[in-house]
């Protein structure tokens, strides 16, 4: 039996625009809703954030792929220098 992180099963977003609010006439401001769904059995995780916030989240997340990329690549890399030495 492994212990393994649950499985993103569906995943749903959309842009809301708060137009305006009791305290100002005028905000026209970006939120973008996240709905993430998994295999774990448990309630949808829900969350909104500002598009400020989700552009560095988006930013982050495409660091951390491009981390794995390239430490795959170096895994392949050392796979085929060690196959061909023996």
């Amino acid at each position: 039996m492994s212990v393994g992180y649950p499985s993103v099963v569906d995943l749903s977003w959309r842009v809301d625009v708060s137009l305006s609010t009791s305290r100002t006439n005028r905000v026209l401001r970006p939120y973008v809703l996240l709905r993430i769904e998994t295999d774990a059995g448990k309630p949808p995780l829900i969350f909104e954030v500002p598009r400020d916030r989700f552009d560095e989240l988006r930013y982050a997340v495409s660091r951390a792929l491009n981390e794995v990329a390239r430490l795959e690549k170096n895994d392949r890399l050392a796979s085929v220098a060690a196959s061909s030495t023996a």
